[in-house]
């Protein structure tokens, strides 16, 4: 798991405004998840997460990106060329 990548894919679905994102969004174990989730409020890109019996996710009026977070997506654009193609080929074999 590459965690740049996975943090970038997790603050671009906030950003699309996506009403709950899980584990299971990115086929990762919820340790993975959880890690980032609190890495990416540690450092400043978002505002929060949700949680309960152990599991961590982001809720639509809950979860927002911040101005450091909206810095991030485009200091890593071409993290989101690879996520985006990764997400189609994910998509398709669906």
């Amino acid at each position: 798991m590459n965690k740049q990548k996975l943090r970038y894919a997790m603050l671009k679905e906030i950003n699309k405004g996506k009403i709950r994102i899980t584990a299971e969004d990115f086929d990762i174990e919820q340790d993975d998840f959880t890690e980032q989730a609190f890495f990416l409020k540690r450092e400043g890109y978002i505002t929060g997460y949700s949680k309960g019996d152990n599991l961590i996710w982001f809720d639509k009026g809950i979860t927002w990106i911040t101005e450091s977070g909206e810095k991030y997506l485009r200091d890593n654009s071409a993290l989101g060329k690879s996520y985006n193609l990764a997400k189609e080929i994910r998509d398709w074999i669906k």
